[in-house]
């Protein structure tokens, strides 16, 4: 009786917390203007791609790199946050030779995209997704 019931008290708590799927959510064009703005340097636009076959996109306001069979757009996952009335804890640096992007990208963590510049073909990612990535 008590494993019973135990059983159903967790089933119930399962069912009753709030999920979370931003990635399912798509906010594009106008739908809704941010008052957080990415914005990377003009030496950094344009696509990249390692040899592990990751990609980052670097637009004039937007970052999009591939997750399994699709794609993230870090200024959706701002838009979200935004649109939800939660802090999106964005802070973005750029320098001649660096970028970088923070903001959140799930209830209990933030995304760090840090950008060192090595050529005019050449950066490296020194967190998410670390390494190497060459100009296409």
């Amino acid at each position: 009786m008590k494993k019973t019931l135990l059983l159903l008290s967790l089933i119930f708590i399962y069912s009753c917390s709030p999920e979370f799927e931003n990635e399912s959510i798509t906010i594009t064009g106008d739908d809704y203007q941010s008052s957080y703005k990415i914005t990377p340097p003009k030496w950094i636009q344009g696509t990249w791609i390692s040899s592990d076959g990751y990609k980052f996109e670097f637009k004039k306001s937007d970052v999009i790199y591939n997750y399994l069979d699709g794609t993230i757009s870090a200024q959706n996952q701002v838009k979200y946050y935004e649109i939800q009335n939660i802090d999106p804890e964005f802070i973005q640096t750029k320098t001649d030779d660096s970028y970088n992007l923070e903001y959140k990208d799930s209830p209990y963590a933030k995304k760090k995209l840090n950008f060192v510049k090595i050529s005019d073909t050449q950066i490296e990612a020194t967190s998410f997704r670390k390494g190497i990535y060459t100009k296409k």
